[in-house]
């Protein structure tokens, strides 16, 4: 089904991009995903439109824009009919995928949401080893992971956080050393690179780890795992008040318009 792509923080053709790359790689059957930092949930309701027999997790605490996009994803799913996602408006951190090891999915697709972790959501992550971690815990909680990172190459682009991770490395071997330290098994390869209007090209993985995913019926246990832990993250203060401010631009533009 073709979704309208004015809906969501990016633009039509980076979503299309990313989609032309991910769907050939899921199975037909029934499978449990989670969309972290799901935003309007294009890809959620794509998921779920599209592979009916899927149960979709979308995760999102409403950072980027305010409330609004969690507001216009449950309309879209209202609107559409759609059962098949539930949607857990709330912070995640290491620490949720550390938790997500005892109950991994099918899927998880991690957009350009990894880089807001360390020194700005939950736990911080200063050092490689505490990137490294954290990777790991996220990798292992799902059989297949689609991963994508602002590029290394472009100081402008990518985020001070996220650098001490990178220090000067391609993002492959950024994920190879990683996998490689941990002594976890699990494979990675390139799907393609995916633009980003005014941010240049990023590359978007197909990470395989040897989780074994949970039953689809079982999938709102994964969800009560992730509000529950989620409830215990605080933003800082610089990020809440932003985070309140957008929510307040964004109701009075619905007042006015």
């Amino acid at each position: 089904m073709t979704l309208d792509g004015s809906w969501g923080y990016a633009s039509d053709k980076t979503y299309q991009q990313r989609w032309e790359l991910i769907a050939p790689q899921l199975r037909s059957d029934a499978f449990t995903m989670i969309d972290w930092g799901s935003d309007s949930g294009w890809f959620s309701v794509k998921t779920a439109l599209d592979f009916p027999e899927s149960k979709v997790i979308a995760v999102d605490g409403s950072i980027m824009l305010g409330d609004s996009n969690v507001r216009e994803h449950k309309s879209r799913v209202s609107e559409m009919g759609i059962t098949n996602n539930h949607l857990v408006n709330c912070l995640f951190d290491a620490d949720t995928f550390a938790a997500l090891k005892s109950c991994p999915v099918n899927y998880q697709l991690v957009l350009s949401v990894f880089h807001w972790m360390g020194d700005g959501i939950g736990t911080r992550l200063q050092s490689r080893d505490d990137w490294n971690a954290a990777f790991i815990h996220l990798i292992e909680g799902a059989e297949y992971t689609f991963f994508e990172v602002p590029n290394e190459d472009d100081p402008g682009e990518t985020p001070h956080k996220i650098r001490s991770w990178y220090d000067g490395r391609p993002v492959a071997e950024v994920i190879r050393s990683a996998i490689e330290g941990s002594g976890v098994r699990a494979e990675y390869r390139e799907l393609g690179e995916i633009e980003h209007p005014g941010k240049g090209y990023r590359k978007l993985f197909l990470i395989q780890s040897a989780a074994q995913a949970i039953d689809p019926e079982r999938v709102l246990e994964v969800a009560d795992v992730i509000a529950r832990v989620g409830s215990r993250i605080r933003l800082p203060f610089s990020m809440t008040a932003r985070t309140k401010l957008r929510g307040l631009i964004n109701h009075l533009r619905a007042f006015r318009s």
